[in-house]
């Protein structure tokens, strides 16, 4: 098991845009953007989406046997596309 709340880079772009090139700073997950103790404490709105990016090392232990790896997110609360490697790998 491995926590990946703390910071994260994040970006707040217009719907129609895709995946920035550019990230507007960091924010501290499990915080909402417009939540002070996220470090943004700016609002999303209806027309704009909010991008989430982190890194993380899988332990070498959980690389063996062929098994699957599950990441659980919390509090996603309208809709989510997960990538990982530049793959998508699950939306919500």
């Amino acid at each position: 098991w491995k926590n990946l709340n703390g910071l994260w880079d994040y970006a707040i772009r217009p719907k129609a845009e895709g995946r920035p090139a550019n990230w507007d700073g960091e924010i501290l997950v499990p915080f909402a953007a417009e939540s002070a103790l996220s470090g943004v404490g700016k609002r999303v709105g209806e027309t704009n989406r909010l991008w989430y990016r982190r890194t993380f090392e899988v332990p070498a232990e959980w690389r063996t046997g062929g098994q699957r790896l599950l990441l659980h997110f919390g509090a996603v609360d309208w809709r989510a596309t997960v990538v990982v490697n530049d793959k998508e790998v699950g939306t919500h």
